[in-house]
């Protein structure tokens, strides 16, 4: 059985796209791979100083335990320490090998620590130049590289929905909507903007997700309703029940929850950025907006969409698909 190594700087405890990702196509690859996985928790880690809530790892002695793998293929998921030693490690043995764009890090350190985008941008670049392909979220994330400059070895590679989690049900009507956003409650995913519309009307408003803001947001905004942590196979409850979800964010490369809304028949607005444009459909499984002052609005008019069709947009995505898009562009690391 070929071996097939997957390298990532964000895993468990952590919840986000990497890590919803890697673990989905760890379930369908086990039956065809021997499939490895190089991940922080392998090596000693410290914190962020400015992101407590998440860890970098040390990666030492990596290249010795590729060294002991001998795999035949090899994804690097992630830019971070442990992604760029075995990034070198592939260099330095000539080894063919892939790699993924999941976040935005220009956009993301600029927000944070006002750290030029262009510095960012060109370090990224340069990451992925030497991979055989590279898998990108959606075709505007793909535009977005080319026009950064990054060679064209770019591949479309979506998300899927879990079914047995995420499925579809109609919702009884209230007098007030219902109002959802699932997001990890940090600051480049803009929560703010999902809170602060608790001021503006009398709509229900939950918000699912810990992070680093969530205590400040608890404090600043007393009326939504704060869900905290909520595991997987109980999150589809909260979709069930929200006439329309809000995504705030501007920052993200794709957005899962957005389709596991729709997978729930949840219609859902956000700001017109590349990740909800590829997602979105105006008027038939939510809305785009350009500013918050539109939120609102739409999020009503989104309440009024049919349920059933909302669903339906979100049959093209699983991860069926994703693991064959993703077997498809593997590269052995001999290239024989």
């Amino acid at each position: 059985m070929k071996k097939l190594l997957l390298i990532t700087d964000a895993w468990f405890p952590q919840t986000n796209g990497v890590v919803t990702t890697i673990s989905h196509l760890k379930e369908k690859l086990d039956k065809d791979y021997e499939v490895i996985i190089i991940h922080p928790g392998m090596f000693e880690q410290f914190p962020i100083a400015f992101y407590p809530e998440i860890s970098l790892a040390l990666p030492k002695k990596i290249w010795k335990k590729i060294d002991k793998i001998e795999p035949d293929y090899i994804h690097i998921f992630t830019e971070g320490p442990i992604g760029i030693a075995a990034k070198s490690y592939c260099l330095k043995n000539n080894l063919r090998h892939t790699t993924s764009f999941h976040t935005n890090f220009a956009l993301l350190l600029n927000q944070i620590l006002y750290w030029p985008e262009e510095i960012t941008w060109a370090m990224t670049k340069y990451f992925h130049s030497t991979s055989d392909r590279v898998l990108v979220t959606n075709t505007g994330m793909k535009s977005v590289l080319l026009e950064k400059g990054f060679t064209d070895n770019l591949v479309v590679w979506n998300r899927g929905v879990n079914r047995s989690n995420f499925f579809y049900k109609e919702k009884q009507k209230n007098k007030h909507l219902d109002i959802l956003c699932v997001s990890r409650i940090s600051k480049e995913k803009n929560i703010k903007d999902f809170c602060s519309l608790s001021k503006a009307n009398k709509h229900n408003y939950t918000l699912v997700g810990v992070g680093p803001e969530l205590d400040k947001m608890k404090k600043k905004f007393p009326r939504v309703s704060y869900a905290g942590k909520v595991d997987q196979e109980n999150l589809n409850t909260y979709y069930h029940n929200s006439d329309s979800f809000f995504f705030p964010s501007r920052f993200d490369t794709f957005g899962i929850v957005m389709i596991e809304s729709f997978a729930c028949g949840a219609p859902v607005v956000a700001y017109n950025e590349v990740a909800p444009r590829s997602l979105i459909i105006p008027g038939v499984n939510g809305y785009t907006v350009d500013s918050l002052e539109e939120v609102p609005e739409a999020l009503t008019e989104a309440s009024k969409l049919p349920r059933e069709k909302v669903y339906e947009t979100s049959l093209p995505f699983s991860w069926e698909s994703v693991t064959e898009i993703f077997v498809s562009n593997l590269a052995q690391t001999s290239g024989f």
